[in-house]
């Protein structure tokens, strides 16, 4: 079985709030892994992209401007950019595509997950809701929540989405969340723990993988509230994959 479902962020971060985490962190360097846009150009367009070409003795023509031209293949080569940086990190993941997801495959006839017993038929109506929900999540940004046991394919969703945006020029990190701490942690010596948590959080996609598989203490929780919090308040798009319901995390 996979279920997928919008987290209502505002009750996960009471449920983060209710952790009482008063010490927040410094603020850092500038992120490594959002690039700055590239400035437009100035020409005769003034950044409309069309000017009107005069001509004599008849009326203006429209043109497109060569600034346009330009800006596309900045935002081509970004995008290009992005998706190498994304599947190097990925590794054997990066075929995974929401096409190539799929929900006719081989199910067993009975599978037992979180005390809960489901039968063929519901585990393919939970894929189909999820591939669903996946490629919703392309155009509305909401946050997903990916639950189900091994194998049930939510990695392969949130892989998907997460390279099908960084092809659209977003700049996206996806990692599992014990690698994601033990990234920060590799920073304490260096002193760049600090820029490496806000490279994370300034992403315009994040997919934390493995949630609920982090050992807990009072670091990883208040790390996880400045991570949240920051992409919740910015409107910044994020998505969990997890072997557990939500309110079991």
């Amino acid at each position: 079985i996979l279920t997928a479902a919008m987290p209502q962020p505002e009750r996960m971060m009471k449920n983060l709030e209710d952790l009482n985490i008063r010490q927040i962190m410094g603020n850092g360097s500038a992120s490594k892994i959002q690039s700055p846009s590239p400035s437009p150009t100035t020409c005769r367009c003034r950044g409309a992209g069309y000017y009107m070409l005069e001509q004599d003795n008849a009326p203006a023509i429209l043109q497109i401007c060569e600034c346009r031209s330009q800006q596309k293949r900045v935002a081509a080569e970004r995008s290009a950019k992005l998706i190498a940086q994304l599947d190097s990190e990925l590794g054997k993941m990066r075929s995974c595509t929401l096409e190539n997801f799929d929900i006719e495959r081989p199910l067993p006839a009975s599978l037992t997950w979180q005390g809960q017993t489901f039968n063929e038929r519901e585990q393919r109506a939970s894929l189909r809701y999820a591939l669903i929900r996946a490629e919703a999540a392309l155009k509305n940004s909401e946050w997903l929540y990916f639950c189900g046991p091994c194998g049930s394919g939510k990695s392969h969703l949130s892989v998907a989405i997460a390279r099908e945006l960084a092809r659209e020029g977003k700049s996206t990190a996806y990692a599992s969340l014990p690698e994601i701490f033990a990234f920060i942690q590799e920073g304490f010596e260096d002193r760049s723990s600090s820029s490496r948590i806000e490279a994370l959080k300034s992403a315009q996609v994040l997919v934390l993988d493995d949630m609920g598989k982090e050992k807990r203490s009072n670091w990883t929780d208040q790390t996880m509230f400045r991570l949240i919090n920051h992409r919740y308040e910015n409107g910044l798009q994020t998505i969990f994959t997890s072997n557990y319901l939500l309110d079991d995390v």
